[in-house]
Parts: structure tokens; C-alpha cells; sequence
């Protein structure tokens, strides 16, 4: 799975309160750039998620007015299966958001704890044309994710699949990529973090829509088989290595033809719609009754 090992640094935050108010109580995990932790709100009485800017991301205002724009506009698609962000706060040097906390699990850890050797077609079909149709929201307003993972979908308690995290990402990476502080010109391991992330938006290219079908065909073969197609290694790395990805008797001759056209590293290659990418790779009864949604 692509989230880097905890530290003792990360733990550190936990049992601080942030502006006097968001008691952070449990660490939930870490990305490229962010610590996420669950914690509660003093003032409304509830539980939510605090994701803080990793330290070593540096981050400072310019940095953080890109994001808050990126923020609005996800604001802005108010779609009821897209978690926004609540708050974007700087105390002290520290930058932190606030989301809504999500009742049920992320589907990380339902791979982790429940699904180590994948899922059923029918499972993965039922979650994954939930993502198709919030996707295709988004896409036709013009919002891409750029970094769909198991770790910011989540499954709710009667099954409902939501999606966060939209842009976030991309924003950060984006600004860092422009000021030089990352990219293909140095080997900053928070790199190897980003391996769901398209080649495109790696080279610093404005998303579209096939970046996140690329996404979601790495997440819809870990869900099939319990790993992610290219291993622990990003879409630039592997293209450079020309990594196999290994074929499942699972899988039907055309069904391989659209998993494989849903992972190609080139986006003329690539599948445009993520309905496209789940017809071709499961049972069309299955798909239907959610994609015509």
C-alpha cells in the first residue's frame, strides 16, 4: 500500500489541542503530504478529521492560498458523496484542515483488515461504479482528484462510498513541482508516495479526467487482487522500467483489454470516462443499475 511508515514524530501530535479546539486523539495514517488524525471538537461536541501539512512540505502562504482555492472550488460541486474541507487554519506555523469525519471505513482499511487476497467482482463492481458516478460529477464541473487511493474512499455503514481529499494533493505537489522542490529532477521519497498518481501530473501537466481513470485502475486491480499493479513504485518509474503487470485467470480477454487501457501510461491510451473503465472490466448487470445514475 502506498502510505509511508509512521515515526515517533508523527505520534507527537497526538493529545495536543489545535487553537484550542481540536483535541487530535488517534494518528489514522500519513501521505505524501499530510499526517491525518482523528480528533474531536470541543466546541460542536463531534469527532472529525485534522490532516496537518507535513513539516518537511515547508509549507508557507503562497503555498496555502493555492490550496484555499482548490478548496473552494471543491466546495463549490456540493455533492453529497464528496467530502470537503471545513477550515484550512495556520497556528504558529502549523497548517492543518479540518474535514467531517465519515461513518464507516476507509476502503484501505477494509483491504488491510478484511480483504488481504482482493475482493469479489461483484464487491468491487458495487464500490467502484459509486466512484465512477462522483468522478463524472466532478469531471463535467471540471474538478479533478489527480490522487484517488484507497485511503481517501471511504465505505459507509450501509455502503455508500464517499470520496475526499479532491485536489489536495495535486495542489501541493503542483506548487512544489514549480518551485523546484520536487520532481523528476531529485529523489525526494515522498515520490514513491504518489503511485496512484498519473505520469502527466507527476510532470507537472494539468490534469483531466483520464488521470483519474489511471487512478482508479490501480485501486480496482489492488481491490481485485490484494496488490497494486505496478508494486510499490510510481507511474514514471514504472513506465521507465517497463513493469508487466501480472494477469489473473480472473480475468477475460476483454476485460484484461480495458484493465490494461485504463493503466496505460500515456492518456491517448487511456480510457477518458471512469464509467468506460468499470463497463469494460466487470459484469454489465452489475454496473448498470449505479452507472445510469
Amino acid at each position: 500500500f502506498a502510505e509511508p511508515a509512521v515515526d515517533d514524530r508523527d505520534l507527537s501530535y497526538v493529545g495536543r489541542t489545535l487553537s484550542q479546539r481540536y483535541q487530535l486523539n488517534v494518528l489514522l495514517g500519513k501521505s505524501a503530504y499530510f499526517l491525518v488524525y482523528e480528533a474531536r471538537d470541543l466546541q460542536n461536541n463531534c469527532e472529525v478529521v485534522v490532516k496537518i501539512i507535513r513539516p518537511e512540505v515547508k509549507p508557507d502562504s503562497a503555498m496555502m492560498v493555492a490550496l484555499d482555492r482548490e478548496v473552494k472550488r471543491v466546495q463549490r460541486l456540493k455533492h453529497q458523496s464528496i467530502v470537503t474541507v471545513d477550515a484550512l487554519v495556520e497556528e504558529n506555523g502549523l497548517y492543518y484542515l479540518i474535514m467531517p469525519k465519515v461513518a464507516g471505513q476507509s476502503l484501505r482499511v477494509l483491504l488491510l483488515e478484511q480483504h488481504r487476497h482482493g475482493m469479489s467482482f461483484k464487491q468491487v463492481t458495487q464500490l467502484l461504479s459509486q466512484v465512477a458516478v462522483i468522478l463524472s460529477h466532478a469531471h463535467s464541473r471540471h474538478v479533478i482528484h489527480s490522487d484517488l487511493r484507497p485511503s481517501n474512499i471511504f465505505v459507509g455503514l450501509n455502503g455508500d462510498v464517499f470520496i475526499s481529499d479532491f485536489g489536495l494533493s495535486r495542489t501541493l505537489y503542483q506548487y512544489e513541482y514549480e518551485q523546484k522542490r520536487i520532481g523528476l529532477h531529485n529523489n525526494d521519497p515522498r515520490l514513491q508516495a504518489l503511485y496512484y498518481t498519473s505520469c502527466q501530473v507527476l510532470d507537472g501537466v494539468e490534469p483531466v479526467p483520464s488521470d483519474d481513470v489511471y487512478s482508479l485502475s490501480c485501486v480496482a486491480y489492488e481491490m481485485l487482487f490484494g496488490q497494486h499493479p505496478y508494486g510499490k513504485v510510481n507511474a514514471i518509474e514504472s513506465r521507465r522500467l517497463n513493469i508487466d503487470v501480472q494477469k489473473d485467470k480472473l480475468f477475460g480477454k476483454e476485460q484484461w483489454r480495458a484493465m490494461m487501457k485504463g493503466l496505460a501510461f500515456e492518456r491517448g491510451e487511456r480510457f477518458s470516462d471512469a464509467k468506460l473503465l468499470l463497463k469494460g472490466i466487470g459484469p454489465k448487470s452489475m454496473l448498470v443499475a449505479n452507472l445510469v445514475k
